[in-house]
């Protein structure tokens, strides 16, 4: 992973840890429900813009492999790993399993 991907995906968990940090501190004070599960939305919003991040930074590199190697074993094992990452990314997980293996 890059410098500036990493920076990326940590800024995301920090904005979240932040949002969830806040998130508490609305039950604590006991704020209506809706004003927290605006506060949860915000979470679920910087988890998802790292995961996607995360996941990006990885089908560039599975891409690098797949595309540049020189042995037919990597890039089927690449091919692969692309496959999980895509069904990951479609929360096709049923599929995972099937080609972990092979």
């Amino acid at each position: 992973m890059r410098a500036d991907e990493q920076e990326e995906v940590t800024q995301r968990l920090r904005s979240a840890r932040g949002h969830l940090k806040a998130t508490f501190s609305m039950l604590d004070a006991g704020e209506p429900c809706e004003i927290v599960l605006h506060q949860l939305g915000l979470v679920q919003a910087a988890l998802g813009a790292a995961i996607t991040e995360l996941l990006a930074c990885q089908l560039r590199q599975c891409q690098e492999v797949i595309r540049h190697s020189a042995i037919a074993e990597d890039r089927a094992a690449e091919l692969a790993r692309f496959l999980i990452l895509y069904c990951l990314l479609t929360k096709n997980s049923k599929y995972i399993g099937r080609y972990q293996n092979d």
